[in-house]
């Protein structure tokens, strides 16, 4: 809230009073404060006051005013200085903390330009920024620059109207066009994916990488994976993943991640999705900006994965409720967004330590402290000086990161790149350096109060050809597309999705409850046309031979260790009359019903036979084989149950012999199927009679990779005195480059590591600058 008159007036100290009025030459009956105050409240607004001092100025002078005059309210000092030092207007000071009273800052500094201003009553300040801690932010104000400026109401009304800013001539050199619909085809084709072929997430729940490229390759928008490149370098990928957790259409299953085949969210109508999208992301703590900031060294107690602190949320919120406000109907400069909240909402993402209480932080000009190494995230970024130039690298890049991450991944925003901007592939993550940005109708609906897009309700036309090809053509929904996706094979998922009609894909969707009469109805309803004659007549005679193959579920089997006991035991009158037929020489199928089950089991009782009855509830891992050390299974029954065969079968290979034994080609196939060395000892774990072998657990992980590849480099540590001489070596534009800091647990000890190759350079670098190497790190 801006102080009146009076009020400002009073926070100055007395000979810069004394100065104002002898600027407008106003006549003052003595040298009292109160009396300065009260003359110049009465005078410095007046018309013949303020076209007086106007016309004293040069035209440096009054640019700089008129770009006051242009800002509604108050403007941050060093967001203005920053403004006018890009803009040529005046000159950069490095060293405005050695200016003042008798050491005035050169002319055309910014520090000089506002004095001349402060000094003829133009424009006011308040909370002087060049005091030490232990002076209190209401301490009075000097002639000079303070935390902001503005021009008092009283002035401003008297001044000559800026003239209207021309606009700037921008070169876009390439644009970027936001698509809320293919955002939205992405979302389900990843849903689509889990659906055929569930996750497996690592230890620390990220995507496999394997899985990650196959999943890349099934979307419309790929993202450029690098060599050894994840889920955390791919953000828009990971942005999908985390969206469809919030939207409920992934669920958790021991340790896979499937698609829930019961999501609501697809069968809603196309734009109610995308403000769903919206609002999820804009509220929610599963996303995290500050890990796509790309040209700060950052390191977070937390990682990508983990919910996002809530400040972030009303940061992000923030940078939205500017961008509603800015204009929506051409292209924004980044700039304008930029300024906009370095001048308004300062502190939108990180507290300032000036603001805080009680132990207030005053910092000044020139200090070497490091305002972004405290803060409530736990957040510490490296080589970050100066709290100003430290907004733009962390806090102007986190409001430029919501636009050109969620806002240009939901399709809200175009961004636009000038001719400096390196090109680039990867469409999926656009590169920082946008210059412009600009609302899509989508956006403007969402943000700025637009109208609504209207897009069709309509279900698309799907168009069935005689060769079997099926085209679902734009604006289809999601739920006609999850449909086709059942019974046909997918080629192609552009505006017109591309599928065909196989015997394999009917006869997979035959098993999920889509038989042929259901696959020609609903055909013939989408399509509103019937079948062509020789589609319908192929799917009836696929039906037909489906059916000479039954898989029947929950059947009793007989088995016996050699076709020969089968065969014996088969001459007894009770089972041969409960047998349903011999589908193999040790295997019979019983008739249906729990009954002949019984019957079976108490004849074998009594012709001497002690069999072992199995049921498929009981089926769960117990411990029923030793585990040899070269992997040699031997199971404590004679004849291992088809279940306990399952449950190895995936990590195991049987010889002629019929011996199972855990083999490394075995783990690789399993490791291929979305097994894990973790899983494989946790199977074997619970099925061995005792401890595995020694070693062996190192064995299955180091057959499944388990421990991935690892960098070895031979590097040299160097301890300096002092944490201060380290910090004063790495702004060495010699030194730096060759020195990293070491973090220990012991932030007072002084650390850096140097890369061999550098090591002699290095020495003869701190040599020439009197270091004199002694003893051996302490």
């Amino acid at each position: 809230m801006l102080l009146t008159l009076p009020e400002a007036l009073n926070n100055y100290k007395i000979h810069v009073l004394a100065r104002m009025a002898r600027a407008a030459e106003i006549d003052v009956p003595d040298r009292r404060k109160e009396t300065l105050v009260n003359a110049l409240a009465h005078q410095l607004g007046t018309t013949e006051v303020v076209a007086r001092a106007w016309a004293r100025l040069n035209s440096r002078e009054i640019a700089v005013l008129q770009r006051l005059q242009a800002v509604d309210g108050e403007v941050r000092s060093a967001g203005l200085k920053q403004e006018l030092v890009r803009a040529g207007l005046v000159t950069d000071s490095p060293n405005a903390a050695g200016f003042g009273r008798y050491a005035p800052p050169p002319d055309n500094t910014f520090e000089a330009i506002i004095s001349k201003l402060m000094e003829r009553g133009l424009v006011l300040t308040r909370e002087p920024v060049t005091l030490s801690a232990r002076i209190s932010s209401s301490s009075l104000v000097d002639l000079e620059p303070g935390a902001v400026l503005w021009i008092p109401a009283e002035t401003r009304r008297h001044l000559p109207p800026p003239p209207e800013a021309k606009p700037r001539a921008l070169q876009i050199q390439t644009t970027r066009e936001g698509s809320a619909r293919v955002f939205q085809r992405d979302l389900y084709l990843y849903w689509s994916y889990l659906r055929e072929k569930p996750l497996t997430p690592t230890q620390a729940l990220w995507v496999r990488k394997s899985d990650l490229r196959t999943i890349n390759d099934a979307l419309l928008v790929k993202t450029t994976l690098g060599v050894g490149q994840g889920e955390k370098d791919a953000r828009r990928l990971f942005f999908l993943r985390r969206l469809l957790q919030e939207l409920e259409m992934l669920s958790h299953r021991r340790n896979q991640v499937l698609a829930n085949e019961q999501a609501a969210f697809l069968g809603m109508e196309a734009t109610a999705r995308v403000k769903r999208c919206f609002d999820l992301w804009r509220k929610g703590r599963f996303w995290n900006e500050i890990f796509g900031l790309t040209n700060v060294a950052l390191r977070a107690n937390d990682t990508p994965i983990a919910l996002a602190h809530a400040g972030v949320v009303s940061a992000r919120e923030t940078v939205l409720r500017h961008v509603s406000q800015l204009p929506s109907d051409d292209w924004v400069l980044a700039d304008t967004l930029v300024d906009r909240l370095h001048n308004q909402d300062f502190e939108f993402l990180l507290p300032r330590g000036r603001r805080r209480q009680p132990q207030q932080r005053i910092y000044v000009y020139g200090s070497s402290s490091n305002p972004y190494v405290t803060n409530p995230y736990g957040w510490v970024f490296d080589r970050i000086f100066d709290e100003d130039a430290g907004w733009y690298r962390i806090d102007a890049e986190f409001a430029l990161t919501v636009v050109r991450e969620g806002l240009y991944w939901l399709g809200l925003v175009d961004l636009g790149y000038g001719p400096d901007t390196p090109n680039s592939d990867n469409v999926a993550q656009p590169p920082p350096g946008f210059i412009v940005y600009r609302l899509t109708d989508m956006g403007r609906w969402l943000l700025a109060k637009g109208p609504m897009p209207q897009i069709s309700t309509d279900s698309g036309r799907v168009i069935v050809q005689p060769n079997f090809d099926v085209f679902a053509l734009d604006p289809v929904s999601d739920v006609v597309l999850a449909a086709l996706d059942q019974f046909c094979e997918r080629l192609s998922a552009e505006r017109a999705v591309h599928y065909r009609i196989t015997r394999q894909s009917v006869y997979r969707g035959s098993r999920r409850g889509w038989h042929v009469p259901r696959i020609i109805e609903f055909l013939s309803v989408t399509s509103s046309t019937p079948l062509p004659q020789n589609v319908e007549r192929d799917l009836r005679e696929w039906a037909t031979m489906m059916e000479r193959v039954v898989v029947r579920t929950h059947v009793a089997l007989l088995q016996a260790a050699q076709p020969s006991l089968l065969d014996e035991v088969m001459r007894e009158e009770t089972i041969a009359n409960a047998v349903s037929s011999r589908p193999g020489a040790d295997v019979a199928l019983l008739k249906a019903g729990a009954a002949q089950v019984d019957a079976v089991y108490k004849a074998l009782l009594l012709i001497g036979q002690l069999p072992t009855r199995t049921r498929t509830d009981l089926a769960t891992a117990s411990p029923s084989l030793t585990l040899a050390p070269d992997g040699v299974i031997t199971f404590r029954r004679r004849l291992p149950s088809i279940h306990q065969m399952a449950q190895i079968e995936p990590f195991c290979e049987q010889n002629t012999a019929g011996i199972w034994q855990v083999t490394e080609a075995a783990v690789r196939h399993a490791i291929d199927n979305g097994w894990t060395a973790t899983s494989i000892l946790d199977a074997l774990r619970a099925l061995s009679i005792g401890s595995l072998p020694p070693r062996f657990d190192l064995k299955i992980k180091a057959w499944a990779g388990h421990f991935g590849k690892a960098r070895i480099q031979t590097l040299t540590l160097v301890q300096f005195e002092a944490n201060r001489i380290l910090d004063e070596l790495l702004e060495d534009p010699d030194i730096s480059p060759l020195l990293t800091r070491f973090v220990t647990a012991d932030p007072s000890r002084a650390l850096a590591v140097v890369d061999s190759e550098n090591e002699e350079r290095l020495r003869a670098l701190l040599t020439e600058r009197g270091v004199v190497f002694k003893g051996a790190i302490v």
